[in-house]
């Protein structure tokens, strides 16, 4: 409840006045611990719109994915960055923050960050993973 309650007042500070996105906010909650967790900034909705990303690219050799459910959350992250950060700003800031994220896979090891992924994914319930 308490995410719901952090995520509506996000939503309604940010986009006031477009009740599709407000929506689209509202319905992704349970989909969001990390993103919501780190604060309700738009750098946290692009680092989940990278996690999605990098989840597809990454951990389909080693989990059965839901990869269009992946691919939903992950644009509704994108389209959310749109619309939170100042025009011409987004889409530097998702740049740099997927090149971010996959540098961390490449790092940690993708086998080893996706189990870590798989975990954190099924502790908040996005269904991403089928295993």
């Amino acid at each position: 409840m308490k995410k719901l309650v952090v995520g509506a007042m996000f939503a309604n500070r940010h986009i006031v006045g477009r009740r599709p996105r407000l929506v689209a906010a509202l319905l992704l909650l349970p989909f969001t611990g990390t993103a919501w967790a780190q604060g309700t900034t738009p750098e946290g909705i692009v680092r989940a719109a990278s996690v999605q990303a990098a989840i597809l690219q990454f951990c389909g050799p080693y989990h059965p994915l839901d990869g269009p459910k992946a691919l939903q959350i992950g644009k509704a992250f994108n389209d959310m960055a749109y619309s939170v950060f100042p025009k011409g700003k987004a889409k530097p800031a998702i740049d740099r923050e997927f090149k971010r994220r996959f540098q961390e896979v490449k790092i940690t090891g993708p086998q080893m960050w996706c189990r870590y992924q798989r975990e954190t994914q099924k502790s908040i319930g996005s269904g991403v993973f089928l295993d």
